[in-house]
């Protein structure tokens, strides 16, 4: 044994000590659930369960783990007691032995952890390793690469990113790195899959002894071999299996119950830049390779492929998804006659593909229309799985823009030899992946604007359905940057964000966000489109201030819906503007107000309706969060109180009045995550009531404090209801109780208050134990800590970071 790969024992007895059994006290009498949108974000892995039918788990690049419930057809949240790395599915593995077990590698950045549930994802066991794991970094969709032995349940193998692969014999508490292992593949990328044959009894008839063949695909661009290895003596040595294309990372790999191992290389990670791809199968008992890339898949320079999965019920047939045929877009296709020929199953009314073209249903969310588009997936299409148990039964992932991100199934892919007849359902239902950028400080009117990022954002009607309007049009932002309406005038709306088809990145409306207007016209001196980052509604409506990012223009003033800009005199590049809610000539902003990383912010306030805006005050920043993130310190002004807002940092919260001439720090409040938000205040109250995410009094939770000035807080979840660690919370000027969080991926929550909790948070118990178990009681909760280790802003195109320092031992 390689001293230099041990790990250090007294690391282990740490960590063994630092785990915990957090029992749940339930100190809530909010009951918390989606406002449903549906989708909207990229779900990065499916697994079934071999062994009991409809039994799905779903994973998420950045908005937890899901396990589909087939009798109220809904996907089940099961990592919401997690205030962070949590939420980062980099794999998930159904037992093959015992179906109420199942495994997940999660995290963001840096060592991450291994879950086990022995009740389908209820509840988890938690073990820290000392493995990188990075769930939202390119080749996320790849998988699974964690595995469990069908033939000896206690084992499991792990691929990881950056250190190699990994190995525990007792259930997934304990961790070895297999050094025997040849290859780490390229760091950032690593091991994508690991596959077991199937046992010779069946699934859920295990041998008791491990198996001794296994196959591994790694991800090197420069391997010069096929980057399949192979072990027939139980992981004590491994071979590169010769022969098939060299130097593609292979993401995925099926192999059917004859014994052939169906193979998906691209020429690059995925889920972004794959411009060619190709299928290859390997006959795994003489190690032959046929190459069945679809003759009508993309063309070489136009895209790959994203998944392969062979029928359990017939090794002939197989499903595929291609992945970045964005000239395409993105299908889904079929063989019945082991790779021989291909029929394309899922072909999308794009506007430039001959027909006849599969029936795609939103099942309600049709904001998957986008902005006249068509629906069924917007690429990314990285996971493709056959129902063990139903050769007719298929699901696929799509990714996060419109068009319909999320997940998609079909109950008859055997329905027709041609697209048409073969009926797509946008399967989401439960499953809420949005990622709110800004919420507005209340809603009013019955309406709740939000705003969105990759799908623009919507305005909810209803909360319990998704609008039927789909997403602010005209023009369609990728991200919504910020919201605001006239208070006194709620038909007067504007919005900012990302536009490719408006040079202000600015657009209005005049019937309170049923229709938009471009804003014809940027500010003088917007130097880049992209970069619009707030704007400001007086309260009647008689003008409007936008300010872009810092670096990108300066603020500056309209006083008419569409009409010229002028800058603003005093306010800085890179302010946060805001309007008193009642005084219709006052505005205030803060500068800096992005990623703002220590030093001092300043106050302004106008009162000429945004022309000048004089300094009023200045409150000190701590350098960053405890993850290194600057902050986003922004004012909330008070609806129905003039002169009055609060600006919260990541170490304080102040309340400022008069104008902003005055502030009082709230003395208990410690880390707000984010800005404040205010709601209709409680009876025998004339203060709106103020609602926080961050500690008080030294216990982290979203809080209401109803006396308007913090002196009390009320707590109004429970350590099973964290979301992921939401940024925004906000109000309702209507319901009073009724508040709205965002910004984790896992869409806009809201709560209602049935009875007025305790005032006083009840602390979780937590017990010590030696052994690296954690638990919860009916819903998953998590530790108590607030510190949110994962951020809920998808990747596009991360760079591969350089693996932390570590050792190991080796494999027994």
């Amino acid at each position: 044994m390689n001293n230099r790969d041990k790990i250090n024992t007294s690391f282990k007895k740490i960590v063994g000590l630092l785990i915990y059994i957090l029992i749940i006290q339930n100190i809530s009498a909010y009951t918390w659930q989606n406002a449903v949108i549906m989708g909207g974000g990229f779900v990065s892995g499916l697994a079934y369960s071999p062994l009991q039918q409809n039994l799905l788990y779903a994973r998420t690049d950045v908005g937890g783990l899901y396990r589909w419930d087939n009798s109220t057809r809904r996907w089940i949240p099961l990592t919401d007691m997690s205030a962070g790395s949590f939420m980062g599915g980099e794999s998930i593995a159904p037992d093959p032995v015992n179906p109420n077990v199942v495994y997940a590698a999660v995290g963001f950045s840096g060592y991450g952890n291994i879950l086990r549930s022995t009740d389908m994802g209820n509840s988890w066991t938690v073990y820290p390793v000392s493995i990188s794991i990075a769930a939202n970094n390119d080749g996320r969709h790849a998988g699974e690469r964690l595995a469990v032995d069908p033939n000896l349940p206690s084992k499991l193998y792990f691929g990881s990113r950056w250190q190699g692969l990994w190995v525990s014999t007792d259930s997934g508490a304990n961790w070895s790195r297999v050094t025997s292992f040849p290859t780490n593949g390229d760091s950032g990328y690593g091991i994508s899959w690991v596959i077991f044959p199937r046992p010779s009894g069946g699934y859920g008839n295990p041998s008791g002894s491990a198996s001794q063949t296994i196959y591994v695909g790694v991800m090197s661009l420069s391997s010069g071999n096929s980057n399949i290895y192979r072990s027939t003596n139980g992981g004590t040595s491994w071979s590169v299996i010769s022969g098939g294309p060299s130097s593609m990372v292979t993401q995925h790999a099926s192999l059917g119950t004859d014994g052939v191992l169906w193979v998906v290389y691209n020429n690059n990670y995925g889920p972004n830049g794959v411009s060619t791809g190709y299928v290859w199968k390997l006959n795994t008992s003489t190690l032959a390779w046929t190459n069945v890339t679809p003759s009508n898949g993309p063309p070489s320079g136009s895209g790959g492929y994203g998944d392969v999965c062979v029928d359990a019920q017939n090794s002939q047939h197989a499903i595929l998804s291609t992945l970045d045929w964005w000239g395409g877009p993105d299908k889904i296709l079929q063989t019945t006659n082991g790779g021989t020929s291909w029929t394309v199953i899922s072909l999308h009314n794009a506007g430039w593909n001959a027909g006849p073209y599969s029936v795609f249903d939103l099942n309600g969310a049709y904001w998957g229309y986008g902005c006249g588009g068509n629906p069924g997936g917007a690429g990314w299409a990285g996971n493709a799985k056959i129902d063990p148990f139903n050769s007719n039964n298929a699901i696929y992932t799509s990714g996060s823009g419109p068009g319909g991100g999320g997940v998609w199934s079909s109950t008859n892919i055997n329905a027709s030899n041609s697209p048409q007849g073969v009926t797509w359902v946008f399967t989401d239902n439960g499953l809420e992946e949005t990622v709110v950028i800004y919420m507005t400080a209340a809603t009013k009117g019955g309406i709740l604007f939000s705003c969105l990022g990759d799908i623009c954002g919507m305005r909810h009607t209803n909360l319990s359905q998704s609008p039927a309007s789909g997403i602010y049009c005209n023009p369609q932002f990728s991200n919504t940057n910020c919201l605001d309406y006239a208070e006194n005038n709620l038909n007067i709306v504007v919005r900012v964000g990302n536009s490719g088809t408006t040079t202000s990145d600015i657009a209005y409306s005049t019937n309170n966000g049923q229709s938009w207007t471009p804003w014809g016209r940027a500010p003088s001196g917007y130097t880049s489109s992209n970069q619009m980052g707030s704007v400001a509604v007086a309260a009647d409506g008689s003008a409007v201030v936008v300010a872009p990012y810092s670096g990108y223009g300066s603020p500056a003033y309209a006083t008419s819906l569409g009409g010229t800009w002028t800058t603003c005199s005093g306010l800085p590049s890179g302010a946060f503007v805001a309007s008193d809610r009642v005084t219709a000539s006052t505005f205030y902003a803060t500068s800096p107000s992005k990623w703002v990383y220590g030093g001092t912010v300043n106050i302004y306030r106008s009162t000429d309706y945004g022309r000048t805006f004089t300094q009023v005050n200045s409150i000190p920043v701590q350098w960053s969060d405890p993850n290194g993130n600057g902050e986003f310190v922004i004012p909330r002004p008070v609806f129905g109180i003039s002169g009055e807002f609060w600006v919260s940092t990541y170490d304080s919260l102040y309340r400022f009045t008069n104008g902003g001439t005055t502030v009082t720090k709230i003395s208990n409040v410690y880390e707000p995550m984010g800005p404040v938000g205010f709601g209709k205040a409680a009876t025998g109250q004339t203060h709106p009531a103020v609602y926080l995410i961050g500690t008080v009094n030294g216990t982290y939770g979203f809080y209401r404090c109803d006396d308007g000035v913090g002196t009390t807080w009320t707590r109004i979840n429970d350590s099973s209801q964290q979301f992921g660690g939401p940024k925004w919370i906000s109000g309702d000027e209507e319901v009073y109780g009724r508040c709205y969080i965002g910004g984790s991926a896992r869409g806009i929550l809201y709560c209602d208050s049935a009875v007025t909790p305790t005032n006083t948070p009840v602390q979780p118990t937590f017990t010590r134990t030696s052994t690296a178990t954690f638990t919860r009681s009916a819903t998953a909760t998590s530790t108590p800590s607030r510190t949110n280790t994962g951020t809920a802003t998808r990747t596009n195109s991360p760079s591969a970071t350089s693996s932390p320092t570590q050792t190991s031992t080796s494999a027994t």
